[in-house]
């Protein structure tokens, strides 16, 4: 029998952590989305890049100070990778796993964007084509109530 280091040895443990990851598995573990599988469609639909833009794959490898892009809804969150994870971790645990790169300014500017969209404001995406005769009446009473101000009025249609 000869002493030599197997596989498993050759790749060095961090602090009784796995030494890899891949990006879903650790997206989920750290809570950036709900699921593995919200992860993995994200990084799908390049939702998800490294720190310089590059687009990636799900199963692509985690290692601690790799930098990451989540495109939300009203914000790009850049995160810095500190420590790799097996499994999800409780959310007060999070902070020692993951380094919040995003400017705060711009966290404060999604939060009053996402809150203007709760207040009532019509949602409509872009696209989609026409609105319904109920987001048209909602549109309207939005642009009545002063919402709309400075955007030319609304026209009647012909």
């Amino acid at each position: 029998m000869t002493d030599s280091p197997g596989p498993a040895t050759s790749l060095p443990a961090l602090s009784g952590g796995p030494s890899r990851a891949r990006l879903d598995v650790w997206l989920w573990a750290v809570r950036m989305f709900k699921t593995r599988s919200l992860a993995a469609e994200a990084c799908r639909l390049g939702r998800v890049t490294r720190g310089d833009g590059a687009v990636v794959k799900p199963s692509s490898l985690v290692r601690p100070g790799d930098e990451w892009c989540v495109h939300e809804e009203f914000l790009v969150r850049r995160v810095r990778t500190e420590r790799l994870v097996a499994r999800r971790i409780g959310a007060k645990l999070v902070p020692g796993h993951v380094t919040e790169l995003t400017p705060l300014a711009e966290v404060e500017k999604a939060r009053v964007r996402r809150a203007e969209q709760r207040m009532g404001a019509p949602v409509f995406v872009p696209g989609a084509g026409r609105p319904t005769k109920a987001q048209r009446r909602a549109l309207e009473a939005w642009h009545r109530a002063g919402a709309g101000e400075g955007e030319g009025g609304s026209e009647a249609e012909p």
